[in-house]
């Protein structure tokens, strides 16, 4: 419970900040930095094998390698945000995440989005 409110006050203002800064981070002890790129509140996406969408708030990751900098120039910054807006514009409307190499049996998944 604890948690879960601490999720609901802060969480998605932390996120937010974290999308606005592109500040790098790293997921784990891996050497690879990723900055959130997008936060779609209630995004269509297809789940395992469903013929019909859900919709679940996303967060998209863009991984940025490993070998940059803490600080991230502000022109470094820009040309990062212009080159993801151009992604984000293209990207497909069928979207199916199956959780496939992550670990997530199918029941789980659509558990998750009842």
């Amino acid at each position: 419970a604890l948690a879960r409110y601490a999720v609901d006050q802060k969480f998605h203002h932390v996120l937010e900040e974290a999308r606005r800064s592109c500040e790098p981070f790293r997921v784990g002890s891996g050497a690879a930095r990723f900055v959130v790129a997008q936060i779609n509140h209630r995004d269509a996406y297809f789940l395992s094998d469903e013929q019909h969408h859900s919709r679940i708030d996303m967060v998209l990751l863009s991984s940025i390698g490993e070998s940059v900098a803490n600080e991230v120039e502000d022109k470094q910054r820009l040309a990062f945000k212009k080159r993801l807006d151009e992604e984000l514009r293209n990207r497909k409307d069928d979207r199916r995440f199956t959780g496939d190499g992550w670990e997530i049996e199918p029941e789980e998944l659509k558990s998750w989005a009842a």
